[in-house]
């Protein structure tokens, strides 16, 4: 919709404003399809007449226009102090036609910050989701916000236990987005971690022992997430993958620690939790799958018959999703891996199913 119409609207005595989350996706150059406009004053005819080209008959609170893959809702107010208000103040910001923007400082700012912090009372599955725009828009929660979450951690067993599914639709948002690490990292200091996936926030008890890393395994998990392909398969996968550590860790004699079967263990907690949080079948299935063969054998003298046995085991389908989790892992290292032995072992995996070798 072209501004030509709106500005129309407003020389007819209505005011128009932009609100929620397009002022926000418009400030920080986020393409979007979806506006949400505040019509003030004037009369519904007058808003008939402006928008006729549009074919709006009757008006009542509220109506929408879709042009091509864009989406219009509009609604009629009385004043701009009735608008609805949202959990956090960057879904509060409003637009004028004239590019003036209203409370739109943390938007500008790049903060999460909660207008009530009694509102996770009311709202707990509110906590999950700071962590989840934190992370979609590389923002920082505010301390005073960041507190309150942390403070009311608990009320998370709510939403858990009747809206299991808002949980899993969170987590998989956070998943998709660039960097999960940072919305990961908020539900690990706030500890709303270890009510969602008790495993996953144990991890940063235990030291990642592989050569050169000074890291936990929590943090290993971080870096290896975020380096992962953005397929939702590949990082739950990735997520779940040493989850099951915490759970097998022997110490030897000499100090030195093991984690037998933590590949099997790790598969079943991914089951568990993924399907508590009721995540697709299918991706459950896989996940377990791939997590199940994450400890495969790369050696380079690896003779056709161990390549083919490795095809076996996840199947064709999944035999590069397999690759690629083993990337991350090696990834997710304060060191640059090499990935020699992987290409190697993909180049050999290309010519077995291609009937080359």
């Amino acid at each position: 919709m072209n501004n030509e119409t709106l500005h129309k609207l407003h020389n007819s005595g209505v005011e128009v404003y932009f609100y929620g989350d397009c002022v926000r996706n418009a400030i920080l150059k986020i393409p979007t399809n979806k506006y949400t406009i505040a019509l003030i004053g004037g009369t519904k005819e007058k808003i008939i007449e402006s928008l006729k080209a549009y074919e709006v008959l009757d008006i009542r609170t509220s109506f929408i226009i879709t042009e091509g893959a864009d989406t219009y809702e509009f609604t009629l107010f009385k004043s701009i102090k009735d608008l609805p208000v949202r959990p956090f103040t960057i879904q509060n910001a409003i637009l004028k036609l004239d590019g003036a923007l209203m409370h739109g400082e943390d938007i500008l700012a790049k903060e999460i910050r909660v207008i009530n912090k009694d509102i996770f009372f009311d709202y707990p599955e509110e906590m999950i989701r700071a962590c989840r725009l934190a992370s979609q828009l590389d923002f920082k929660i505010v301390v005073d916000t960041w507190a309150a979450i942390r403070d009311n951690n608990r009320l998370i067993k709510l939403v858990i236990r009747f809206k299991p599914q808002i949980i899993g639709q969170e987590l998989e948002k956070i998943l998709a987005t660039p960097k999960p690490s940072v919305g990961f990292r908020y539900l690990q200091s706030t500890e709303l971690l270890r009510y969602i996936i008790p495993p996953l926030a144990s991890c940063e008890q235990i030291i990642q022992t592989r050569r050169g890393d000074t890291t936990n395994v929590f943090e290993h998990t971080m870096l290896a997430v975020d380096a992962s392909e953005n397929i939702p398969l590949i990082r739950w996968t990735v997520l779940f993958h040493d989850s099951g550590k915490p759970q097998t860790m022997e110490i030897e004699e000499d100090g030195k620690l093991h984690f037998f079967k933590h590949e099997i263990v790790g598969s079943k907690l991914a089951e568990e939790y993924m399907g508590k949080y009721k995540c697709e079948f299918g991706i459950i299935r896989d996940t377990s799958l791939l997590i199940t063969h994450h400890m495969f054998d790369a050696d380079p003298k690896l003779t056709i018959k161990g390549v083919r046995r490795l095809i076996k085991r996840v199947g064709p389908e999944q035999i590069f999703n397999l690759l690629k989790v083993r990337e991350a892992d090696r990834m997710g290292s304060t060191e640059i891996p090499s990935m020699k032995k992987i290409e190697l072992l993909r180049s050999k995996i290309e010519k077995e199913l291609k009937g080359t070798v």
